[in-house]
Order: C-alpha cells, then sequence, then structure tokens
C-alpha cells in the first residue's frame, strides 16, 4: 500500500510539472504596458493646421461643426480655429484632439490555459485572456454626441468607455516575461475621421 501511495505521488508530480499557475493580473498589465501607454485621440488628415483653410472646412464641414459643438472650434465665416478648449486637447503629432492620456485594464474577467497544439512552438506556455481595457484621464468633451455620429473607431459611439478583448498571452521560450502571442490582436485606441477631398 505504502508504495502505491508513493507511485501516486510521484506520478502526480510528473503530471503537474509542466503545469502552471494562470499568470497574475500584474503580469497581464505587464504584457499589455506598451500598447496601452498611447494617448487616445480623434485624428484626421484635416487637422493639420489652424485655422483651417476655407476649401478644406467646406468640404469638411460636417466634421468641423461637430468639433464646433464639442467645444473643440469656433466657426469664424468659412473658416474654423482652437477654442482654449481645443488647444489644450489638439496634439500636432497625432494630427488629432486627446481625450484620453492612455488606457488601463479596469478588469481580467477571466483566463483559461491553452494547450500546446493551439500555440506555435517558440511558446512554452499560453492562455486565453478575457479582459476589459478603459481610457485613463477621459476629458468630457468626447461624450458630445455630436462627435459620437461622426466618429470611425473601435468604439464609435462610446470611445470614453471600456471595452472587452479575448487576447493570447503566453511565454516564449527562454523568456519569463508574459507577452501577447496573439496575431489577431490589434488595440488601436481613438478614431480617425476621414478628408474630404
Amino acid at each position: 500500500m505504502r508504495y502505491a501511495v508513493i507511485a501516486a505521488t510521484i506520478i502526480t508530480g510528473l503530471v503537474c510539472a509542466g503545469c502552471s499557475s494562470r499568470p497574475s493580473d500584474t503580469d497581464i498589465a505587464a504584457a499589455f504596458a506598451s500598447k496601452l501607454a498611447q494617448p487616445g485621440c480623434i485624428a484626421s488628415t484635416s487637422f493639420t493646421s489652424f485655422p483651417v483653410p476655407p476649401d478644406t472646412a467646406t468640404r469638411n464641414a460636417a466634421t468641423f461643426d461637430a468639433f464646433v459643438q464639442a467645444g473643440l472650434l469656433a466657426k469664424t465665416g468659412s473658416s474654423y480655429d482652437l477654442t482654449e478648449a481645443g488647444r489644450a486637447a489638439f496634439k500636432s503629432e497625432q494630427r488629432g484632439f486627446c481625450y484620453a492620456s492612455g488606457y488601463e485594464i479596469a478588469s481580467v474577467k477571466d483566463t483559461s490555459t491553452l494547450g500546446a497544439d493551439q500555440v506555435g512552438p517558440a511558446v512554452e506556455e499560453a492562455w486565453r485572456v478575457t479582459l476589459d481595457i478603459r481610457p485613463k484621464d477621459v476629458q468630457d468633451w468626447v461624450k458630445s454626441p455630436a462627435l459620437s455620429a461622426v466618429a470611425h473607431g473601435r468604439q464609435n459611439a462610446s470611445l470614453a468607455s471600456s471595452a472587452t478583448y479575448q487576447v493570447t498571452v503566453g511565454k516564449v521560450r527562454g523568456d519569463a516575461a508574459l507577452k501577447i502571442v496573439d496575431p489577431a490582436f490589434s488595440f488601436q485606441p481613438g478614431a480617425y475621421l476621414n478628408q474630404g477631398w
């Protein structure tokens, strides 16, 4: 009987040698950190210089009018210029009005272990993580219904709220750090507005 217990203990140890616990929320946050550091902005090639030239303003009046309603632009004649709030929000390097300083994981809802056949041979361990990502330091102007009507992005009508993602994370052989190993995952915050020509 004693040998049976010892054998069962050894077998259990061998079976679980390849088992690991799920990654911590801290490890998951670290894996996403570089992607979530980018600001949330509403961008357009129309947002290159202010005041807006009259020909660009005329072709894109509906878009610019939405920003007038949000308090970021003021219309004078057939042109648009930045208001004080607009100057604070406009980032020329982004070609847009930024409404969030970055993003964060609001909650990790579920983490399930994936089998070796579900990931490539370079990945030693992998998990499918379901999580909510939300913008940080959200500016009130982005909640304007007029902007929601013209925004084309990951969350047309709710740029300021969280969104749920399912992403594969894992440990690549020879690297202890948790990484995003999901080629289908794409995080593109904010929205892009097409320019009328």
